[in-house]
């Protein structure tokens, strides 16, 4: 499965992201006509580890992924980043993520999105 696959899967996990987005988590853009709230996602950068002693299927690859969530006020898109902050406090065999820094707050004035951004350091070791 691929990092961006076992990324989605792992939010969709979580029942409070699913009340608050349900599957409207999407890689790198959110489409045009998408219901809010909903989660966007990419790949900022990262590097490969290669430890063979350590590992027998393959290696830990480590992603800087940011995160949005956007919705159509303040409180519901900070209730869905709050919602992803809190279930990266878990991990799964496949992928550990931990936050880098604050989160910030935007607002788009042209789509009247209110928009969270937080990175991520992520983990992951394909299976």
């Amino acid at each position: 499965m691929s990092f961006q696959s076992t990324f989605r899967d792992f939010l969709l996990e979580d029942p409070t992201i699913v009340t608050l987005v349900g599957d409207r988590i999407y890689p790198t853009v959110l489409p045009q006509e998408a219901t809010l709230p909903a989660i966007v996602y990419g790949r900022v950068g990262g590097r490969t580890e290669h430890r063979p002693q350590a590992q027998t299927s393959g290696q830990t690859r480590n992603f800087t992924v940011s995160v949005q969530a956007i919705g159509r006020n303040y409180d519901e898109t900070d209730s869905v980043e709050v919602a992803v902050y809190n279930r990266f406090e878990s991990y799964s065999d496949a992928l550990k993520c931990r936050p880098l820094g604050e989160t910030s707050d935007q607002y788009d004035p042209d789509t009247k999105q209110y928009i969270t951004a937080s990175d991520y350091s992520c983990w992951y070791r394909p299976a």
